[in-house]
């Protein structure tokens, strides 16, 4: 629309230039006619000589005037400026650490497989930790050291020197980082190993073998740490010293070497915990979050794939576009954290960023193509957010919709971040409650490796958890049916609109015992979840296509067959407007109102009302339109417009 108006400036433009040109050549004309008459007796040759003089500059002026309007030299359109767009950093950068070595490694070699970044990361922290005390083995006894080594192992619980002893503990502290990294492997890959395990075994993977693979990878940090606790736990006693069960030894090591046995038996049994409880509303998260989640994520990634395409050299783009693949998502949790997209201004950072670094001004068919030869549709069809046939022409995409894409991608996140958070503090009450009991278990064991008389601890548990039970019978029935309210019935999430008694909120935090709402006017209302429970609330988020009920006020001669053929006119123009609305129209209401006729209109859009200022735009349009349909069809109306959602 810009351009054309500009084409049309200049066209006015060239057209007043255009009318002056021909003024200037009939005065020109006229003036050289009356310069051309024969002089009168009165001039003389100095009056001829400067006649001729304005007459040639005439002439040369004329000439100019003709040759800088020329009527058929088009005009120049305006060369359209440049935007210039700044690169920013919207990854956030891994330093170099020993704890995070193998976070570090995935950050700087992205498209290096992770087993070899894994045997690189044992390698080197091996090298690192045993040079030294091998150096100075060899320096203390040369060819001999080999035997001392030998010895070391052997004899383990024997007196040795402490030189010696240095280089056991060194060697038990490779050890120990070298389990740690093989198991956090396995513990990361997990669902890969157990589905080639499966598909060796022939097994079939059924609905609940994919359940059972997802729970164990959310509870996988869980038993890979009392794994590992395990492993070093024997790793110490076959390399440095024998542990001795239920000793009255209270030295330094007996103790630490007996809190990691007992941290180990912790984790087991929080393993064991955490998956009953995953298993049990394993139901309820997938049927509320797992496709949420698996669109945000794959959302993320799209963005992600652009910065470390766009951050690339040119040659290198396209082999990454080819390479870059998205990792299994059990739907779970939300990735790709390292993606600066945590705020409204860095989701618009990302978005320059990425035109910066590609050095373009919007992103052709033919790039998303290059960059993602395997769902490039898939890919155009979101950025557009239109879905285009295979024989439709793609637009290319502006940098304002890509930006507005990421703004959006943000906003989506964020409500998504908040719902999981709240979620999680809801179960993590019961979680509390059921960790209790795992924790007051493992103490329990703890005083038997410890040799510490236990059983006074457990007479006085019988009658806490009684008292307990009595005193808060009501308090604890009504915490119960506030998690039936939020995990069950779930009538909403973070950031979703909602109507309660007619009034419309948007859902800011939930708790277990109360929800935090804003409404249209941004007063936040605190309502306790008890008095939800038989309250009738309406969900926009979750709502499909929504209409619009267009109230008008129109003369009161106008007949019922004029407001058919009105809303044939509006139904035409709706189905031209086809990104956002449907096209279907009803009428509802024909009824005389005081000196008028009310017309009611039921308008269907083409999605929910769940993002306010995409539904107001709509409603613009929509007002827009059919008044230009009124005008059309002659009839009479009040210039008054109710909408009833």
């Amino acid at each position: 629309m810009a351009n054309e108006e500009n084409v049309k400036k200049d066209t006015e433009k060239g057209t007043e230039k255009n009318d002056a040109h021909e003024d200037s050549v009939e005065e020109g004309e006229n003036k050289e006619n009356d310069e051309n008459k024969p002089p009168s007796n009165e001039g003389d040759e100095e009056n001829l000589s400067n006649a001729s003089t304005e007459l040639k500059d005439d002439k040369d002026r004329l000439i100019g005037d003709i040759m800088a309007n020329n009527p058929i030299q088009a005009p120049e359109n305006e060369e359209e400026e440049k935007r210039e767009f700044s690169k920013k950093d919207v990854l956030d950068e891994v330093g170099f650490s020993f704890l995070n070595l193998n976070v570090w490694l995935s950050a700087q070699f992205p498209t290096v497989p992770d087993i070899w970044k894994v045997l690189f990361e044992i390698l080197f922290v091996t090298s690192a930790f045993l040079i030294l005390p091998m150096l100075s083995l060899y320096i203390e006894f040369g060819r001999d050291s080999r035997s001392q080594l030998k010895n070391i192992f052997v004899h383990k619980d024997a007196e040795v020197g402490d030189l010696i002893r240095h280089v056991q503990h060194y060697i038990f502290i490779t050890v120990s980082y070298v389990i740690y990294v093989i198991i956090s492997y396995i513990a990361d890959n997990i669902l890969y190993i157990a589905l080639s395990i499966l598909t060796f075994l022939r097994i079939e993977i059924n609905e609940l073998i994919v359940e059972l693979l997802q729970v164990t990878k959310a509870t996988s940090s869980y038993s890979s740490m009392s794994l590992i606790c395990f492993i070093i736990f024997y790793a110490y006693s076959n390399l440095v010293k024998s542990y001795e069960f239920m000793s009255k030894d209270r030295s330094t090591e007996h103790i630490i070497l007996t809190a990691l046995l007992w941290y180990g038996f912790l984790m087991a049994m929080t393993f064991v915990e955490k998956f009953v409880m995953n298993f049990c509303t394993s139901e309820i998260r997938r049927i509320e979050f797992r496709n949420r989640i698996w669109d945000i994520n794959y959302k993320m990634f799209i963005f992600k794939k652009l910065v470390a395409i766009s951050t690339a050299s040119e040659s290198e783009r396209k082999s990454i576009g080819e390479a870059f693949e998205a990792d299994y998502d059990p739907g779970f949790f939300l990735k790709h954290n390292d993606l600066k997209l945590n705020s409204e201004e860095n989701a618009k950072n990302v978005a320059e960023s990425i035109f910066a670094y590609l050095e373009i001004t919007k992103i052709t068919y033919e790039d998303i193509k290059m960059y993602f030869p395997d769902n490039y549709d898939e890919v155009f069809n979101y950025l557009s957010s239109k879905k285009f046939k295979d024989d439709e022409e793609r637009p290319d995409i502006s940098y304002e919709d890509f930006e507005n894409k990421a703004v959006f991608l943000y906003t989506e996140r964020n409500d998504m971040s908040r719902t999981l958070a709240d979620r999680e503090s809801i179960f993590n009450k019961l979680d509390l409650i059921l960790f209790s009991l795992c924790f007051y278990l493992s103490l329990i064991i703890f005083a038997v490796l410890m040799d510490i008389d236990y059983k006074v601890y457990l007479a006085s548990v019988g009658p806490f958890v009684f008292g307990v039970s009595w005193v808060f019978s009501d308090t604890i029935k009504e915490i119960y049916n506030c998690f039936v309210f939020l995990l069950v019935s779930h009538p909403y999430d973070v950031g979703d609109r909602v109507l309660i008694d007619n009034v419309e909120y948007l859902v800011q935090k939930t708790d277990l015992l109360s929800t935090t709402f804003v409404d249209l006017n941004g007063k936040l209302a605190y309502i306790p979840n008890p008095s939800l429970f038989n309250k009738k609330i309406e969900n926009i988020r979750r709502s499909s296509k929504q209409s619009d009920l267009l109230t008008i006020k129109v003369d009161a001669s106008t007949t019922f067959k004029a407001a058919l053929g009105l809303r044939d006119k509006i139904q035409k123009k709706l189905q031209s407007d086809k990104d956002h609305f449907t096209g279907l129209i009803y009428l509802l209401k024909f009824e005389v109102d005081g000196d008028s006729v009310a017309l009611g209109y039921l308008i269907q859009h083409k999605e929910n009302f769940q993002k306010m200022p995409e539904r107001f735009k709509r409603r613009d349009k929509l007002t827009a339109l059919v008044e230009e349909a009124i005008k059309e069809a002659n009839i009479g109306y009040k210039n008054s417009f109710a909408y009833i959602s």
